[in-house]
C-alpha cells in the first residue's frame, strides 16, 4: 500500500475525554457504536424498551468496523465496555434461534463516569499545584510530569468516519450541542419556541446557534432519552408524547403561563402528563356517559303550559 494511498485514507478522529476517561480502544468503540445509534435515530429504526440499538456479531463488527484490530481484541473491548456498565446488551430478534446480540448505550452513565473523571482531574490539578515551590519574587514553571499528556495523532485505516460525539455533560462545549442531535429533537425545541412566541411575541426565548438555545436543545434530548429529571434511560418519552405534550400544555390556560422553556417542560412532565390524560378521560366518559331518567325532563314540561299542567296533576 503506497502513502499516496494513505493520504486518501481519512484518520480516526478520537474523543479525547473519553479516550483520556477510558481508553483510545474504548473510545473508538464507544464512538462507533454511537454512530450506528445515531443513524437509527434518524431514520427510525429499532427502537425498543424505549432507546436506539444495532446489532452484529464480534465477527462482523471487526471485518466492517475494526479491520485494524483481531477479534480478540474486539472481544476484549466490548467486554470491559459492558462490564463498566456503559455498553447494553441484548438479543432482540425476532426468531429466537438468533443469537445475534444487539447493543445500545447508557449515555447517563457515560455522562456520570466522564464527570467523576473531570472532578478527579481537577482535584489532581488543583493538590498539584498548592504543592508546588513558589521562590520568592518568581513564578515557579508548573511540573508537567504527572499531567496527563496529549494523545499522540492516530492515522489507522478505517472504513468509514466516526463521529465526536463528546457525550452531553456539564464540561462539554454547549455551543456544539445541537450538532449532535437528531433533527426531529431539534424540531421539538423550534416547536417549543414558536408555540411560546405565538402565545406571547414579547416572551424570552433563546435565538438559534446561542448556548441557551443548545441548553434548550440538550434538555429536550434528555427528555426524550431518559424522561423528566432523575428519571433513566426507561423512562424516556417518545418524540410523538413530547410533541403531543408541548401542543397541550401551550393551550392550557395555566401551563402556558409556566411552561416557557425546555427545562421547565422536563421538570414538570409528569405533572402535565397526569393532567392531559384525566381530561382526556374526563371527556370520554362524558361523552360515553348514557342519558339518566331524566334528560328529556325539561324539554317535555314545556309543551304544556302551567294550567294544563295543574290540570293533568288535579286530574291524576
Amino acid at each position: 500500500m503506497s502513502s499516496k494511498h494513505l493520504l486518501n485514507k481519512k484518520p480516526i478522529v478520537v474523543d479525547t475525554d473519553l479516550a483520556t476517561c477510558f481508553s483510545v480502544n474504548e473510545a473508538i468503540v464507544i464512538q462507533q457504536v454511537h454512530y450506528w445509534l445515531e443513524i437509527n435515530k434518524e431514520t427510525g429504526k429499532n427502537y425498543i424498551n424505549d432507546r436506539y440499538w444495532t446489532y452484529n456479531s464480534i465477527e462482523n463488527w471487526q471485518s466492517q468496523n475494526f479491520p485494524f484490530w483481531s477479534i480478540d481484541t474486539v472481544k476484549r473491548v466490548f467486554s470491559k465496555l459492558e462490564n463498566k456498565g456503559i455498553l447494553l446488551t441484548d438479543v432482540l430478534n425476532e426468531m429466537k434461534r438468533d443469537r445475534t446480540k444487539w447493543y445500545s448505550l447508557d449515555y447517563e452513565k457515560l455522562d456520570e463516569l466522564m464527570e467523576a473523571y473531570a472532578d478527579q482531574k481537577v482535584k489532581s490539578h488543583n493538590a498539584l499545584v498548592q504543592s508546588a515551590p513558589m521562590p520568592l519574587g518568581q513564578n515557579a514553571p508548573m511540573d508537567q510530569g504527572n499531567l496527563p499528556q496529549p494523545l499522540p495523532e492516530i492515522n489507522t485505516e478505517i472504513t468509514r468516519e466516526i463521529k465526536d460525539i463528546r457525550p452531553t455533560s456539564k464540561k462539554s462545549d454547549e455551543s456544539q450541542v445541537d450538532k449532535k442531535h437528531p433533527p426531529t429533537i431539534v424540531a421539538l425545541t423550534e416547536l417549543l419556541i414558536k408555540k411560546i412566541t405565538d402565545n406571547n411575541p414579547r416572551a424570552s426565548v433563546p435565538e438559534k446557534g446561542t448556548s441557551n438555545y443548545n441548553k434548550w436543545v440538550s434538555e429536550m434530548e434528555k427528555l426524550h432519552r431518559i424522561g423528566p429529571i432523575g428519571g433513566d434511560s426507561s423512562k424516556g418519552y417518545r418524540i410523538e408524547e413530547i410533541k403531543g405534550l408541548i401542543l397541550w400544555c401551550q393551550e392550557d390556560s395555566f401551563w402556558k403561563n409556566n411552561i416557557l422553556s425546555a427545562g421547565k417542560l422536563r421538570e414538570k412532565i409528569v405533572m402535565m402528563e397526569n393532567q392531559m390524560k384525566k381530561q382526556q378521560t374526563d371527556r370520554g366518559v362524558q361523552k360515553n356517559r348514557a342519558p339518566n331518567r331524566f334528560h328529556n325532563f325539561e324539554p317535555t314540561t314545556f309543551e304544556y303550559t302551567n294550567d294544563e299542567l295543574e290540570n293533568m296533576l288535579r286530574h291524576k
